[in-house]
């Protein structure tokens, strides 16, 4: 009854107060997720409390991880209040929770995984959210092709030529794309790891299906020449 006289009235912290008391008696996940959505959009339009705001948003993803006003309001209000450290911790604990249901761990983590890299400045914290997307769905495509990038830029060698293993096998690849991943981890293993045998290894299983492959016989000769074998 109170809810329609404190709306009308501006008396917003009130309205916040009776919300809150619906909130505590709500028994469905999505009456709860709702009562948050209001809570968090009176701080944030009546109140201009982002944080406060962020914070109820971030109280509604335990009920409803993969939200879509969830997420996309949190993040926006990450940004507003500069929380994106907080936001990865509110994340990191969902994906915890979330151990028993890997599609949605997938989902949440490879989210986290970009917002440690591109708003966190957090590569590493990044790498290890594509290791547990990795760890639910081992042949995610988008966590192998990050890893791929992120250990390529930090010139982390042995980890690059595992994940280019992994990356080779993915469905769906072409020819092309096979061959060029292929010739990748041969350059890797031959000037980066010096593992030579691994590296003609990789060069042969080239020749196998394109024998005339330009890059592999160029390499192959320079590795003759230099008195490799």
């Amino acid at each position: 009854m109170l809810e329609p006289v404190y709306s009308s009235t501006g008396s917003y912290e009130k309205l916040v107060d009776v919300l809150e008391v619906q909130l505590a008696h709500a028994q469905e996940n999505a009456d709860k997720v709702a009562l948050l959505h209001r809570i968090a959009e009176i701080y944030e339009t009546a109140l201009d409390n982002p944080r406060a705001a962020f914070d109820a948003n971030a109280r509604a993803m335990p009920a409803d991880p993969l939200n879509e006003t969830t997420l996309s309001n949190i993040e926006k209000l990450a940004e507003v209040a500069q929380a994106w450290p907080d936001l990865v911790k509110v994340y990191d604990q969902e994906i915890d929770r979330l151990a028993g249901s890997p599609e949605q761990l997938v989902e949440l983590a490879l989210r986290t995984a970009d917002i440690y890299e591109v708003r966190v400045g957090n590569v590493e914290a990044a790498i290890e959210r594509h290791k547990r997307v990795l760890g639910a769905d081992d042949r995610n495509p988008t966590a192998i092709k990050s890893l791929d990038r992120l250990y390529e830029g930090l010139e982390r060698w042995k980890e690059l030529a595992d994940i280019l293993r992994k990356e080779i096998e993915l469905p769906e690849l072409s020819s092309d794309d096979v061959i060029a991943l292929r010739f990748r981890l041969a350059q890797v293993l031959e000037h980066r790891l010096q593992d030579i045998d691994a590296a003609l290894a990789a060069y042969k299983e080239i020749l196998e299906v394109s024998a005339d492959h330009a890059p592999t016989v160029d390499a192959l000769e320079q590795m003759f020449t230099r008195g490799v074998r």
